[in-house]
């Protein structure tokens, strides 16, 4: 974050480390739901080219690129849950048996209803 120019971080400093953390971090998000290798390598040398490209960059355009990012980063989260509650219930579907159980359920109200009808009846 500190940069040998300017030992006091600025707020733009701030913005920027703030961004590329959240990139990374939705970079890895995406290569973990999407099952791929690809990914950018990052290391320091790349990570200070970019800071540099940043630093030419209006502020308010990189905040609404982290507002873009965290916005994928929660849609791959909302994801994920629908899907392990998708998992969950099916597991929990998988455990019953509705098609004899209906039917038996059903004659038995039907057999009920007729009873009660015949009862009204006298």
């Amino acid at each position: 974050m500190k940069n040998c120019l300017n030992p006091k971080p600025t707020l733009e400093d701030a913005i920027i480390e703030l961004y590329l953390n959240v990139k990374v971090r939705k970079q890895e998000e995406v290569r973990i739901n999407s099952h791929s290798s690809k990914i950018e390598n990052y290391n320091e040398d790349s990570l200070e080219k970019e800071k540099e490209k940043l630093r030419k960059t209006n502020p308010f355009v990189i905040i609404g690129y982290i507002k873009s990012s965290i916005e994928i980063l929660i849609d791959l989260k909302v994801q994920e849950k629908l899907q392990e509650i998708e998992v969950k219930k099916d597991d929990f579907l998988d455990h019953f048996d509705f098609g004899d159980g209906v039917n038996e359920y059903e004659k038995l109200l039907r057999k009920l209803e007729a009873d009660i009808r015949s009862y009204v009846k006298v």
